[in-house]
């Protein structure tokens, strides 16, 4: 409910990732090997909803090298991010623009028309947390995305604004060789 999220103060994981199903209502999966972290989040000055609780915990999860992977409706499974890649996350079909300026873990898979995967891949790169979250598919003019929500959302922009049809400055000419003799 609204206001159960209120101030952690150096918490330990077992507590916050207690806090995280019961907020999110959701079993949490868990390896033994996830940092041994101290968690603080001072949400005292206002009171969240459900849904800012949850993006709250996921990116203070996320600043401390954990990755919350939902899993169906009841479970979420909680790996260090760099392992996040080896788990199977659902893909996402929300639009960019509706995408949480969070540290939730996306998959998109983006269709690019006109610039190849390969040549957009390093302009966007930069903004990925996650080594290895972007795959480039030039024969199928496809980006495999996987990384925090507000990453992705930023790496969407970019291709939006660069994945565009360049106007050819050239005009096509087609003239005889007979009227090349004659001139």
């Amino acid at each position: 409910p609204a206001g159960t999220l209120t101030r952690l103060q150096s918490a330990p994981l077992e507590q916050v990732l207690q806090i995280y199903a019961l907020v999110t209502g959701r079993i949490v999966l868990r390896p033994n090997t996830l940092p041994a972290a101290q968690l603080t989040l001072d949400a005292s000055q206002m009171e969240l909803t459900k849904e800012e609780a949850i993006q709250a915990l996921d990116s203070v999860l996320s600043l401390n090298g954990i990755t919350m992977i939902p899993v169906g409706n009841k479970f979420v499974t909680a790996v260090p991010t760099a392992q996040a890649l080896q788990e199977a996350a659902a893909f996402s079909d929300v639009d960019s623009e509706d995408l949480p300026e969070a540290g939730q873990f996306v998959t998109k898979i983006v269709q690019l028309k006109y610039a190849p995967p390969s040549e957009i891949m390093p302009l966007v790169q930069g903004f990925s947390k996650i080594q290895n979250g972007i795959v480039p598919i030039d024969s199928t003019m496809t980006m495999v995305i996987r990384d925090n929500a507000a990453n992705v959302k930023r790496m969407m922009e970019i291709i939006t604004r660069v994945d565009v049809e360049v106007e050819r400055d050239y005009k096509l000419e087609a003239r005889s060789l007979a009227l090349d003799l004659l001139s």
